[in-house]
């Protein structure tokens, strides 16, 4: 079972990243079909479209770029976030805090009572046939 699971989420990251892909998938297809078919003909105007330059080393030096600049600045704001913590240690070189509790919006019991009021019929329809996530069948039909 363990190994099985193991493969399904191998599988996931591989269908995200589009390192595989699955045959007559809209979502999961080839990414070759995600180029328009006269991209190498029309390669100049597309890349001017998509504003980026069609030296890859350029795009990637100009990534980078921005990268570090983002880094730079998280770096320089990060000592003073008291919500923050970051260290060198085995169980995880980064701890947040959770954050304190916000008070409850002033109109939200008013938009509440609303929504029960205008939806009370689907309210009681949902408690008499169990959930609508299909979990009150699939109750019923293990039993």
């Amino acid at each position: 079972m363990v190994y099985e699971v193991a493969t399904f989420q191998a599988l996931r990251e591989q269908l995200r990243c589009k390192e595989v892909w699955v045959v007559g998938a809209g979502r999961w297809r080839n990414p070759d079909e995600d180029l328009p078919s006269d991209f190498e003909a029309r390669r100049i105007e597309h890349y001017r479209e998509l504003r980026k330059p069609l030296d890859g080393t350029v795009f990637i030096d100009q990534l980078r770029g921005e990268m570090t600049e983002a880094l730079a600045a998280l770096d320089a704001v990060a000592p003073g976030l008291d919500w923050l913590e970051i260290k060198e240690r085995a169980a995880g070189a980064i701890k947040f805090t959770g954050p304190e509790a916000q008070e409850e919006p002033r109109n939200l019991r008013r938009i509440k009572a609303e929504v029960g009021r205008r939806w009370s019929a689907f309210s009681e329809l949902r408690n008499r046939h169990g959930s609508w996530d299909g979990s009150q069948r699939c109750q019923r039909n293990a039993a």
